[in-house]
């Protein structure tokens, strides 16, 4: 083939995958250039046309969720009834997956307790928190030496003899990247994990303590389990020791 017909099949290709993602209102509402207004306009004209499209109404509350707090009250009610329906569909849908459910009650979780329900949206949030748990659990079935969790005569890094053990020193480290959907929503906070650095230096069995959500929980998995230790030390050998690591999640 010669290489003016390569360029030319090229370019097709591109304008093609172009003119796709310009037809796909919620693909366009997600790109960072355009204001707050136009992508809840896309998003809210796309849902007129197919109310069920639960990928547009997800990202449409993400949005929402900036305001919500500088909101009047048809604006929480229009909000609140969002997150409910895209909660709905989410348990209706029989493909959805695990993070997308979770993401839902989050949600849902936040808005009532914003509202004053605090009983709602706290069972709300324990079924999201269970969800995220079993994620972090998953992402860490194939990783190579993982131990049985051995923290129960420990306290964040404290154990019995602690006179006798000198803490794990980090000495490689990557931050955690934000999950799409968090920066949409521009969502901020705190993940707190718990984490066996064992005698190789490496984290392992990592329990997630204290979930945030919308998928920062599992991006704070991603960071940690790349991060090395110099071992805690016990009578001078390297000794497995627990610790609880918080990890801040903050848009500048």
């Amino acid at each position: 083939m010669k290489l003016a017909t390569r360029v030319s099949l090229i370019l097709i290709l591109i304008s093609s995958l172009l003119a796709q993602q310009q037809a796909n209102p919620t693909a366009e509402a997600k790109q960072m250039p355009l204001d707050w207004s136009k992508r809840v306009g896309l998003l809210r004209h796309a849902l007129a046309e197919n109310p069920e499209d639960v990928e547009a109404l997800e990202t449409l509350d993400l949005l929402l969720m900036q305001k919500f707090d500088g909101g009047d009250n048809a604006f929480r009610a229009e909000l609140r009834k969002s997150v409910e329906k895209l909660l709905r569909l989410r348990e209706q849908a029989t493909d959805a997956k695990p993070a997308d459910l979770a993401l839902a009650l989050e949600l849902n979780s936040y808005i009532r307790r914003a509202l004053g329900q605090s009983s709602e949206a706290q069972a709300l949030l324990a079924e999201a928190v269970k969800i995220r748990a079993r994620l972090v659990q998953e992402m860490q079935v194939s990783i190579p030496g993982n131990r049985s969790f051995p923290c129960a005569d420990q306290r964040f890094g404290k154990p019995t003899d602690s006179r006798e053990v000198t803490a794990p020193r980090l000495v490689y480290k990557v931050e955690p990247e934000y999950s799409e959907k968090a920066r949409l929503a521009k969502f901020q906070g705190t993940v707190a994990l718990r984490v066996l650095v064992d005698v190789d230096g490496q984290p392992k069995d990592l329990r997630l303590i204290r979930s945030l959500g919308l998928g920062l929980d599992e991006k704070a998995v991603e960071a940690v389990l790349q991060w090395r230790f110099n071992p805690a030390q016990k009578n001078g050998r390297p000794f497995p020791l627990c610790a609880e690591i918080e990890l801040r999640f903050r848009l500048l």
